[in-house]
């Protein structure tokens, strides 16, 4: 029988974890296949329950540690982890990560939040191990769900085809401590319920037009806001990925970015709508760490080639910050757009791969 290894401590209570063994398989299959169906229920399909047999468990105690969460002695959740999983990770596969799979919280359990204290956990004993760091996938379609690791320090590393599905594969990741000049912020994915925020940062008509470009209407309508999040954030597919950016700290949303004008026939893409709405994060190094992911997301997740962006020629400090990321100045689009009685002045900016990777790195 599995044998308490931890503790995992919730706001009003105390779980214990057990490292499972042969003797738990039954138990195993049994959470597994309620998982399953209450997915099938939702439309969620993502597991199968035939796929969960006694074979097709005892297969995994050959190449994974499977964990159980006990509140008393009701078994509550379940995960596992392996040192290695090139099916899903292909030639990003590497054993210095531990990888997560088969996350599973009994239906009675859901409204704790448990999940959430079972990935830190997770990433806490793959920090002890002397690991680079965590590793899962998540069905690509299941926005929610791929929101939920964002939040926990997730950044997106590609998509992975598998059985006819979609898969988008995550890496828990952070700096030495020390090497950080901001503080740590948090990429998700922009829904419906952050169109308050863009509403609210929105100023004047011209700071709209500065941050956003011309497409919108002043006062922002949900209309428009609609039509950007439509189809966004498949990042197989869509032509954009928008992002609300939250510091991780404070978990206030503080800001708003997107890599639009996808084109993966030429490989290239656009950095658009960037904003620090909350002014007391602006100075601080989060503006340049937003261009920096945004940069990674398009060169070493989706393989880009070319990345460009727009800001006007009097915007100096948004100038200073694109070149200190590495953007190099490719021309001026004079006089491009109309405010009122004025024109602005557009200064065109470009990186190339080749450049990101003498900068930063293909593992950064």
């Amino acid at each position: 029988m599995s044998y308490p290894i931890g503790m995992l401590t919730l706001p009003d209570q105390q779980l214990e974890i057990h490292l499972a063994d042969q003797e738990d398989t039954n138990l195993i299959c049994q959470m597994l296949i309620e998982a399953a169906e209450w997915m099938i229920s939702q439309g969620i399909n993502q597991w199968n329950p035939e796929q969960f047999t006694r074979d097709e468990i005892l297969s995994y105690f050959e190449y994974r540690e499977i964990y159980l969460i006990y509140a008393n002695t009701e078994p509550a959740a379940m995960f596992t982890l392996q040192q290695s999983d090139p099916d899903y990770w292909g030639m990003r596969n590497s054993k210095g990560y531990n990888y997560l799979h088969r996350l599973t919280v009994r239906r009675n359990f859901s409204n704790a939040g448990l999940g959430a204290y079972i990935v830190e956990w997770a990433a806490e004993r793959t920090r002890e191990s002397g690991r680079k760091g965590l590793r899962l996938d998540c069905l690509a379609q299941n926005l929610k769900l791929n929101s939920f690791y964002q939040r926990l320090g997730f950044r997106y590393m590609g998509t992975a085809l598998k059985n006819g599905r979609e898969y988008n594969l995550y890496e828990q990741w952070e700096l030495p401590e020390g090497s950080q000049d901001h503080d740590p912020v948090d990429f998700v994915y922009f829904n419906e319920k952050d169109f308050h925020l863009l509403q609210s940062w929105s100023a004047s008509e011209a700071f709209q037009l500065q941050w956003a470009g011309g497409r919108w209407s002043y006062p922002l309508t949900e209309e428009d806001m609609r039509a950007y999040i439509e189809d966004a954030n498949f990042p197989w597919k869509s032509d954009r990925l928008i992002f609300k950016v939250i510091h991780r700290l404070s978990r206030e949303i503080i800001g708003h970015i997107s890599l639009t004008q996808i084109d993966r026939k030429n490989r290239s893409a656009r950095i658009s709508r960037v904003i620090l709405g909350d002014p007391t994060f602006r100075g601080r190094g989060i503006g340049k760490a937003m261009i920096v992911e945004m940069l990674r997301i398009g060169f070493q997740a989706l393989n880009l080639h070319r990345i460009t962006l727009g800001v006007f020629d009097f915007n100096r400090p948004a100038i200073q910050v694109y070149l200190s990321t590495g953007f190099k100045k490719e021309g001026l689009m004079r006089e491009k757009t109309l405010y009122r009685n004025e024109y602005w002045s557009m200064i065109e900016m470009s990186m190339l791969r080749n450049e990101w990777e003498e900068l930063y790195g293909e593992d950064r």
